[in-house]
């Protein structure tokens, strides 16, 4: 069971990933992650950032973070319908194919009362979800 570790809520857009970042790396670290998967936090919170920041360059991003044995998890929302999903399509690259599938243990979408979505990602120490 992940412990609430806080609430971040980025309102400029150049912000986000290297802050976004430093936070997610202190928590994996807190949770004796290995440096490899440190290292894929980093390129989740690159990518996720920077998937979102396309899809919706002026929005606010609000991310809720926990730890714990089961690693990092993030929820991102409030996200419209379907845009949860479409966030992990559009991280794919050339070659490599959807990294946030690639690099989480797993993700998920959980609705909400409004009728948007959070999507929620856990960065653990064990095998990515696609390896």
């Amino acid at each position: 069971m992940s412990a609430y570790a806080g609430r971040l809520r980025v309102r400029r857009a150049d912000l986000g990933e290297p802050v976004l970042e430093r936070l997610v790396i202190a928590l994996a670290a807190r949770v004796d992650l290995s440096v490899d998967r440190i290292s894929d936090a980093q390129l989740v919170i690159e990518t996720l950032v920077g998937t979102l920041r396309r899809r919706d360059g002026d929005g606010v991003l609000d991310v809720v973070l926990a730890a714990g044995p089961a690693g990092v998890d993030l929820s991102v929302g409030p996200l419209a319908r379907g845009q949860a999903a479409q966030v992990v399509a559009d991280s794919a690259v050339p070659g490599v194919g959807v990294v946030l599938d690639r690099l989480v243990d797993q993700w998920g979408v959980e609705p909400l009362e409004d009728g948007g979505e959070t999507l929620r990602l856990t960065i653990g120490p064990g095998t990515p979800a696609v390896t």
